[in-house]
């Protein structure tokens, strides 16, 4: 009787033993197809990660976007809110020495500023060119 679903079984030793040597050549194509199965699931997973964080991002684009303009509108709001009841609700006297504060400050803050360049520009001119280390050997009791 013959039995096409296993062909082995038409062969003598002769050939199984050959068959089995062609047995060990094949083994890796189940390697190569675990290794292939496990490249299509990580590229799988490559594409569907893509394709979630294209979708994702305009949503956050837009809740960043949001969040900077509630952000932007809360400072504003609160500075310019507490700068109105401050303004309104502080007496006259206050609001002058606050004045004549910011400008007394001002004006001394820039003098500083002068006084500071002055001293540059004096410690340059005097200056020019800074001499190399001396070559000389110290001499005792000179400072």
């Amino acid at each position: 009787m013959e039995n096409p679903a296993n062909p082995q079984s038409e062969h003598n030793n002769g050939d199984r033993v050959t068959g089995e040597a062609t047995g060990e050549q094949a083994q890796p194509q189940p390697e190569r197809r675990a290794f292939e199965s496990f490249r299509d699931a990580i590229l799988k997973g490559a594409e569907d990660a893509r394709a979630a964080a294209e979708k994702t991002i305009p949503k956050m684009k837009s809740a960043a976007t949001d969040a900077a303009y509630w952000t932007a509108y809360g400072a504003a709001f609160a500075a310019v809110f507490q700068w109105t009841l401050a303004k309104g609700l502080t007496p006259e006297s206050l609001k002058c020495g606050f004045r004549d504060g910011v400008s007394g400050g001002m004006q001394a803050a820039e003098k500083w500023i002068e006084k500071l360049k002055q001293r540059k520009e004096k410690s340059s001119e005097a200056s020019p060119e800074h001499p190399g280390p001396s070559t000389e050997a110290p001499q005792p009791g000179a400072a």
